[in-house]
């Protein structure tokens, strides 16, 4: 009996990551579109449409990327998770600074950049610029969440270093795990981290919580998204994040994120989008409207 517990969790791995791979199929909206290479970061800014790409960790400047990202299954939450914030005020206000500000786009499970597309689009109608998207290593399957989160600091970095004092970071499924566990590892804080939205994130896991983490103990991203998980329980100790202002959007009609309450923080601002479906979430007009009216009332 034993032996056949194990090897049912041996298993389950594989079929999150079956799952997660067929769900992240049905997001890539733009299959014309090559990807950006998974070391380049891409900024992208209504003056420029270049790219440069010298080194590993180099900037490459692009005025197209986007489409959509991924995420799968079923957590475990409850309805006392919720802690709505639906009132909030955020009439346009012009407090995103173009000279001090900036914007960093963190995609999810098996994607790209080109997820962010459209909202890419909305913000420069809207006149923020210095937007910056990131492409993680291989599409962010097999690598753990916290080395994806020290490749997306490598990049802050390089922000930082073209003199911008505050990234407000944007993230889609599991893009805001990986920003979470930035801010709870980061080395460098030459720059303050405002916001952080995350949209359609899997903050309590995916899928049923079992005993497979006490079993299995490898560091991917199938593995650490599983209810329980040590990766999780470090991000719950964590809990809020000193001087950034966490937006959780979800949605009930989330296919992906089941329960939906997985997507919610209770200490966190959270912002239900009804009707939209994972992969409709970060191009949806009404979010991308909520997160840049987030962006323009950030003081």
């Amino acid at each position: 009996m034993f032996k056949i517990a194990n090897r049912r969790h041996s298993l389950l791995p594989i079929f999150l990551t079956f799952v997660l791979l067929l769900f992240s199929s049905g997001c890539e909206n733009d299959p014309s579109v090559n990807d950006t290479p998974s070391n380049a970061l891409s900024q992208n800014q209504t003056s420029t449409n270049t790219e440069e790409s010298n080194s590993s960790n180099d900037l490459s400047a692009n005025a197209t990327t986007n489409t959509t990202s991924p995420l799968s299954p079923e957590s475990s939450g409850t309805e006392d998770l919720l802690h709505l914030d639906n009132d909030t005020d955020l009439s346009e206000k012009p407090d995103y600074n173009t000279e001090t500000d900036a914007v960093m786009f963190v995609h999810g499970f098996n994607s790209s950049s080109k997820t962010w597309k459209d909202m890419i689009s909305g913000m420069k109608d809207k006149s923020i610029n210095n937007v910056f998207t990131i492409d993680l290593p291989e599409r962010g399957v097999r690598i753990s969440i916290t080395k994806q989160a020290q490749f997306l600091e490598e990049h802050m970095v390089s922000i930082t270093q073209k003199g911008f004092t505050r990234i407000h970071l944007i993230a889609h499924s599991m893009g805001g795990l990986v920003c979470r566990e930035y801010l709870r590892i980061r080395k460098t804080k030459s720059a303050k981290i405002p916001n952080l939205v995350t949209i359609g994130t899997p903050n309590h896991g995916i899928g049923v919580k079992t005993g497979i983490t006490e079993v299995v103990t490898a560091e991917t991203p199938t593995i650490q998204m599983l209810p329980g998980s040590r990766f999780l329980e470090q991000l719950e100790n964590q809990g809020p994040i000193d001087k950034t202002k966490v937006t959780c959007l979800w949605s009930k009609k989330d296919e992906v994120i089941i329960p939906y309450s997985s997507a919610i923080l209770s200490w966190a601002n959270n912002k239900e989008f009804p009707g939209l479906r994972h992969c409709e979430l970060p191009d949806d007009s009404k979010v991308i409207e909520y997160v840049i009216n987030i962006l323009k009332n950030t003081q």
